[in-house]
């Protein structure tokens, strides 16, 4: 046990390597033209995170539904706390559409036109948090000992990384989760042997709303870098920008 235990850290090593190689180059974790720009903390990004992963769940609902039907039949607590965990993070911090709070573009649009609680949450955030989150539980709670850990570590490191970035977008989210939701589908220990005709048809749905958002915000007018507001952990008059080549 010690001397896989050793292997997967000896693997590691070259990763740590290149790390530090970038480190050194940008003089820090972030490359320098975002250094000023993503400092900071964004305490909506878990909330975000489930309600993209609800979403994104569409595509692959017939494979979710066998391990969401064991566990709520053999672990119900589980998955309701789970949800009430979910509520928390969705209620505490501002889940209303701000640029200068770094909450906008990507499903921040969808999120603006649902209505909202006292100023300050998003009712389709407190609805679709919860969901996304009973619904990781459910996938999490059918694979392996082993597989559960690593994937749940994985995904607590993720969102604790991207909590501590200004900017909540979905563009830095979207791409893990896509990969992510497939996976635990299929390392799922109950889960179809063979896909029917019928199942096809949800991640071509998903594809479908995909490509539509992404044509959507293709056809639609770009905004200036320097027409957007700076961010709130910037003082009135400070450029979060970098300067122009050659300054």
């Amino acid at each position: 046990m010690l001397a896989k235990m050793l292997g997967f850290v000896l693997a590691t090593v070259p990763a740590f390597a290149v790390l530090v190689l970038f480190v050194r180059h940008w003089g820090g974790l972030t490359p320098p033209r975002f250094q000023g720009e993503l400092q900071g903390v964004n305490l909506a990004t878990p909330a975000f995170m489930l309600l993209e992963f609800s979403l994104l769940a569409i595509g692959f609902l017939p494979w979710i539904a066998p391990p969401l039907r064991t566990a709520w039949r053999e672990r119900r607590w589980i998955l309701v706390t789970g949800a009430l965990g979910a509520i928390v993070l969705a209620a505490i911090p501002a889940t209303t559409l701000d640029i200068a709070a770094g909450r906008f573009s990507g499903f921040w649009s969808l999120i603006a036109k649902a209505p909202v609680i006292a100023g300050h949450t998003s009712l389709l955030m407190i609805v679709a948090a919860p969901i996304g989150a009973v619904l990781l539980t459910a996938l999490l709670l059918g694979l392996s000992p082993r597989s559960r850990a690593v994937f749940g570590v994985a995904l607590l490191a993720f969102a604790a990384a991207l909590t501590a970035t200004f900017y909540c977008w979905q563009r830095y989210h979207e791409p893990l989760l896509l990969v992510v939701l497939p996976m635990l589908c299929a390392l799922q220990r109950e889960r179809p042997t063979r896909a029917s005709w019928w199942q096809l048809l949800f991640p071509l749905i998903l594809a479908g709303i995909l490509a539509a958002i992404t044509v959507g915000g293709l056809r639609s007018d770009p905004v200036a870098p320097d027409a957007l507001p700076a961010p709130s952990h910037f003082a009135p008059g400070d450029s979060f920008l970098p300067a122009p080549a050659g300054q």
